[in-house]
């Protein structure tokens, strides 16, 4: 739609005139009254909620008519859910050009056309692409945010797409990243939208951008900020231009010797040999400082990583209190799951065994009850995080394969099988037994 050069004239008008960006952009013919209507209508006012495959189904008999064009419409409908995360514009965007596209698909080979316009012009070609749109906007307002600070927007989407799942807070920075649709919220919890935005606002878009905006500064400088302050290395390999041994004459028996009937003559002390004597001191006094420094950091280091250790112990005992009295078959598995899953990313090693018993039984117990509410995607990812060697992955399998060998299921649970191991570089042990499928 709108092109970076577009978009920059359109806000240096804003400033001139006060005009609203819509209306500059329909005026100047860059873009639709229509489309500006579909972004008042969804984006301006709440976060966009996510589409359903059913309500994706009942947009295409309405506006796509993809089983026209198509052997089996469902399956690339399905695809592009699953790539999009539901996100409403997005999503229909890719169904448009579907729609309107001379792709000549043969059957079996519809999820890798999908695959392959999603990863080519969006993913790759995402500040070019006419069809990526979108997206940029998307970029522009997270860089160049008129209601919350930009560094403060990129440091709360960095955490977020870090942990995989952080708790909502409410502050400007959440709603902000929610409005523009970025992030989702699931009960309490945020996470980023789909697999196509963690592709392309990933961690090191974020680190690139936080440089470009806001660089670190490399060197401290002293008081009257004009000359660099020297590192305590510096001071230690201080090596004066004279030595000691010429700093201080030597002190021979011909000086010691006094003539009689002869007054002692003073020697002149020139002022080269006071200020060679005068640098010396402080070298000397930093030198006997030096050690007790050391001395205090390392018992205030040890202090700390001993107060550390106490506060991670009496953490992991009241976290292990907690698991052994957890209901499994409680009805907030989802917010459980997330909890432990957080405690399981901060512990790691240490994380207790009951908990992790816990957390596998938790994640079975919610598949089921999500495959019911239509989040399939979801459930086959929880029972996923089950390890082969858990008492629990029999059960994971078995829902798993449920879901592989149905009609209506399976080509979403093969997709998302073979997206784990392409994005994710790892296998789902609760689907071992498709090994042995052809």
């Amino acid at each position: 739609m709108l092109n970076q050069q577009q978009i920059k004239v359109i806000l240096q008008e804003q400033k001139n005139n006060q005009q609203k960006f819509g209306v500059i952009a329909v005026q100047k013919g860059w873009i639709k009254q229509e489309t500006i209507n579909f972004f008042v209508d969804n984006l301006s006012c709440k976060p966009p909620q996510p589409m359903s495959l059913d309500a994706l189904e009942k947009y295409n008999q309405a506006k796509l008519h993809l089983e026209k064009r198509y052997a089996d419409h469902s399956l690339i409908l399905s695809r592009i859910l699953a790539w999009t995360g539901g996100i409403p514009y997005l999503t229909k965007s890719i169904g448009q050009v579907f729609a309107k596209s001379d792709f000549n698909i043969p059957g079996g080979k519809e999820i890798n056309t999908v695959d392959r316009f999603v990863e080519v012009t969006l993913i790759r070609k995402w500040q070019t692409s006419k069809a990526a749109s979108s997206i940029r906007a998307i970029s522009h307002s997270l860089l160049n945010n008129f209601r919350c600070d930009s560094k403060l927007l990129l440091k709360e989407y960095q955490d977020i797409l870090i942990s995989d799942n952080k708790k909502y807070q409410g502050n400007k920075e959440q709603k902000e990243l929610l409005l523009l649709g970025l992030i989702v919220q699931e009960n309490d919890w945020l996470k980023v939208s789909n697999i196509i935005y963690q592709h392309i606002f990933n961690q090191e878009f974020v680190a690139n951008e936080l440089e470009k905006k806001f660089p670190q500064t490399s060197n401290a400088v002293d008081v009257d900020n004009s000359h660099p302050v020297k590192s305590a290395s510096s001071i230690i390999e201080y090596n004066p231009q004279v030595s000691i041994e010429e700093a201080v004459p030597a002190f021979t028996q011909t000086d010691a010797k006094v003539q009689p009937n002869s007054v002692p003559k003073q020697t002149a002390t020139t002022p080269s040999s006071l200020t060679r004597i005068n640098s010396l001191v402080p070298l000397a006094a930093i030198a006997l400082l030096i050690p007790l420094f050391l001395i205090i950091n390392n018992y205030l280091a040890s202090f700390k990583a001993a107060k550390i250790a106490a506060d991670s112990a009496r953490k992991i005992n009241k976290l292990q209190e907690f698991c052994n009295g957890l209901n499994a078959s409680s009805k907030s598995s989802l917010n459980l799951i997330t909890k432990l899953e957080t405690n399981q990313q901060q512990l790691l090693g240490d994380f207790p065994a009951s908990c992790d018993t816990a957390l596998n039984q938790l994640r079975v117990i919610a598949a089921p009850q999500l495959g019911k509410e239509d989040k399939i995607l979801e459930a086959i990812r929880h029972l996923c995080k089950v390890p082969g060697h858990s008492e629990m992955n029999i059960d994971a399998e078995v829902w798993l394969r449920r879901w592989y060998e149905s009609a209506s299921w399976g080509k979403e649970t093969k997709f998302y099988l073979e997206e784990i191991e392409k994005h994710q570089n790892r296998s789902c042990p609760a689907a071992h037994f498709t090994e042995h499928k052809d």
